[in-house]
């Protein structure tokens, strides 16, 4: 358990009152903590939370690695799929404009605390202002906590971790 999951676990279990922010890397001294190193103290502390609550999360992790994945995209200079009739009927031209109606209805919803401009604000600025390295971490924070939740969730086929689906 320690290895795979780390915070979404201890928090899915009530041992963390809060999952870090999207670009906060796990506290490796939770994984020394007694609770996590004797089984019999672990089981008697967790109290699962709801599946309402967990779901919630497990959305929220899915658009931030929605998120990282559409930053590849404009990092790789990809073509913008205009002829999608969905994205222009709502007047969707760019990857930044799908960005921007993503992060405005999540910002509504409650799901992303603070924008930086018509972006997820991450590391104290824009998602699209973030460097190689940071950008390298945040995303590989995104895809963690998603196939984590995912994981949790029940998404994974045979209840294999390695093969747990993180599509966005």
């Amino acid at each position: 358990m320690a290895r795979r999951g780390g915070p979404g676990f201890t928090w899915a279990l009530r041992l963390i009152p809060e999952l870090p922010a999207p670009d906060t890397q796990a506290d490796l001294d939770l994984l020394k903590s007694e609770i996590l190193s004797h089984p019999t103290n672990l089981l008697s502390s967790a109290v699962l939370r709801s599946h309402a609550e967990i779901d919630h999360v497990r959305d929220v992790a899915e658009l931030w690695h929605w998120r990282s994945r559409t930053e590849e995209l404009i990092r790789e200079g990809r073509p913008f799929p205009s002829d999608v009739e969905i994205f222009s009927s709502q007047g969707l031209k760019s990857y930044p404009d799908i960005v921007r109606m993503a992060a405005r209805a999540a910002h509504q919803r409650g799901d992303l605390q603070l924008l930086a401009g018509d972006d997820f604000a991450v590391k104290g600025k824009s998602y699209a202002e973030l460097g190689p390295e940071e950008w390298s971490e945040v995303r590989s924070i995104s895809i963690e906590r998603h196939r984590a939740l995912n994981w949790l969730c029940g998404y994974s086929p045979h209840n294999d971790w390695d093969a747990t689906l993180t599509d966005t």
